[in-house]
C-alpha cells in the first residue's frame, strides 16, 4: 500500500482483493488492523480512504458485517480514538451503514458526537451526520431525543443537538409529539432563552404560512407549562417576532406582519390562560402590560 508506483485506483484494487480473501478465509480481524494501523497517527491519514474502504467491505459482508458492526461499536465507545479512525467512523456510518441499519449508525453516530475527547472538527462532522438522519426519519428522531435526554446538560453537548434538532429550517418530517415536547422541556431549562428564541420563533412563522399544525403551540406551552419565567420569556419572544421580523429568518419562513400578529394574538393569549391571565386583546397591549408602558 506504501509502494509509490501505486495510484489510488491500484490501491483500492488491492483493498477489494485482500479484503475478498481475508473474509473467505475467516480472518475478519485482519481487516480490523488493518484499519487501526492505517488511521494511525504515524500514518499521517495518508491511507484514510482505503481504511474506509476496508471497513465498508466488511460492513457489507453477508456473513461477517454483524461482526464489523459490533467492532464499530467497540471503537467508537473506547476511551481513547485515534482522529482518523473517528473520521472514517462518521463516514461510513453515515453513508453505509445508515443506509441498512439506521439505528445502529444514530447510536454511534451520538458517541462520536458527544464524546469530549474527540477533537471538535469530528465532533461537529458527526453532529452533522447525526443531525441528518434524525432529521429525516421520525423513529430516528424519537429514538435521538429519548437518548439525548439523560445527557441533556450544558457541558456535553447533548443539549446543542436538541436544540438543533428542534429547527424547522432543516427537518424533512413532522416530528414526533411526545419526543418534541421532551425535547423543548429540555432545552427551555438548561439554556438561557436567546438561545432558544429563534427556533421558537422559526416555529410561529411556519405555523403562519401553514407549514406546521396548531400542535406546535400546543407543544410549547406544554414545555413552558408550570414556569412563569419560561411562559413569559415565551411571550416576550412571540411578541418580538411580531413586531420585527428577525434578520436571520429562512427565507422560506418570512411572513407578513400582519400575519405574524395574527398568529401571536393567539399565541399570547394561550400563554395568558395557562398564567391563569384572561386573554389580552393584541401583541402591542400585551407588550405594554408585561414589561410595563
Amino acid at each position: 500500500m506504501e509502494l509509490p508506483g501505486l495510484g489510488a485506483e491500484d490501491r483500492a484494487r488491492l483493498v477489494a482483493r485482500f479484503a475478498e480473501q481475508a473474509l473467505r478465509t475467516d480472518r475478519p480481524d485482519d481487516l480490523h488492523l488493518l484499519i487501526e494501523k492505517w488511521t494511525d497517527s504515524s500514518a499521517g491519514g495518508r491511507l484514510r480512504a482505503e481504511a474506509a474502504a476496508a471497513l465498508e467491505l466488511g460492513l457489507s459482508h453477508e456473513r461477517y458485517g454483524s461482526r464489523f458492526r459490533s467492532h464499530v461499536y467497540q471503537w467508537v465507545t473506547t476511551a481513547r480514538i485515534a482522529t482518523d479512525l473517528a473520521r472514517v467512523l462518521t463516514v461510513v456510518c453515515r453513508q453505509v451503514m445508515a443506509v441498512t441499519h439506521p439505528e445502529q449508525a444514530l447510536v454511534r453516530l451520538r458517541h462520536l458526537a458527544l464524546r469530549q475527547e474527540n477533537s471538535e472538527d469530528v465532533r461537529a462532522a458527526a453532529r452533522s451526520a447525526l443531525l441528518e438522519l434524525a432529521r429525516g426519519n421520525r423513529r430516528l428522531y424519537g429514538r435521538l431525543v429519548h437518548r439525548l435526554l439523560p445527557r441533556a446538560r450544558p457541558a456535553d453537548g447533548g443539549l446543542e443537538i436538541l436544540l438543533a434538532l428542534l429547527d424547522p429550517a432543516e427537518l424533512r418530517v413532522h416530528p414526533p409529539w411526545q419526543a418534541f415536547v421532551l425535547a423543548w422541556r429540555a432545552v427551555m431549562a438548561g439554556k438561557q432563552a436567546r438561545a432558544w428564541s429563534p427556533s421558537v420563533q422559526r416555529w410561529l412563522a411556519a405555523l403562519t404560512l401553514r407549514q406546521a399544525g396548531e400542535e406546535v403551540l400546543n407543544a410549547l406551552l406544554l414545555a413552558a407549562y408550570g414556569d412563569r419565567d419560561l411562559l413569559n420569556q415565551l411571550y416576550v419572544t412571540t411578541c418580538d417576532w411580531a413586531e420585527s421580523e428577525p434578520a436571520d429568518m429562512p427565507e422560506g419562513l418570512r411572513a407578513q406582519r400582519d400575519d405574524r400578529m395574527r398568529t401571536a394574538d393567539r399565541f399570547c393569549q394561550e400563554i395568558d390562560l395557562a398564567q391563569g391571565v384572561g386573554g389580552l386583546a393584541s401583541v402591542s397591549g400585551a407588550r405594554e402590560t408585561r414589561e410595563g408602558p
